[in-house]
């Protein structure tokens, strides 16, 4: 999938006003993924993603995995797209749902298993209530 396609996506699902937004919004959610899985983690991600993107995950990945739980990742969300109208959760669902939706139900699993538990309902294609 193209960067393009990918943000589209994402601004769909978000219900975002602009590319520029979704953009911020994936930038920010795939930083903090990094920052969860490490490294070595994040590395495994960078071939489920366009370009640009990836970029970002492997420029935002600690050397050691940081095991974040699903309400330190939404706070490091938040800190990374400041004051917005809609809440972390919505934000990392827009982008981990587009994720999610273009990977193999193998690749789906494994991407499932290395997120904070607290954080698969936000993998499901509806938009948290």
């Amino acid at each position: 999938m193209s960067d393009d396609a990918f943000l589209t996506r994402v601004r769909e699902r978000g219900e975002y006003t602009s590319h520029e937004e979704a953009a911020v919004v994936s930038h920010a959610v795939l930083a903090v993924l990094a920052q969860h899985l490490g490294r070595e983690g994040a590395e495994r991600i960078v071939s489920w993603l366009p370009d640009r993107l990836a970029k970002t995950v492997s420029a935002s990945g600690a050397a050691k995995a940081e095991g974040l739980g699903a309400e330190e990742f939404c706070g490091r969300v938040a800190g990374h797209t400041g004051v917005r109208p809609r809440t972390p959760q919505w934000d990392i669902h827009a982008v981990l749902s587009t994720v999610a939706g273009a990977l193999s139900p193998a690749e789906r699993a494994v991407f499932r298993s290395r997120l904070p538990h607290g954080l698969m309902p936000l993998l499901d294609p509806e938009p948290p209530g």
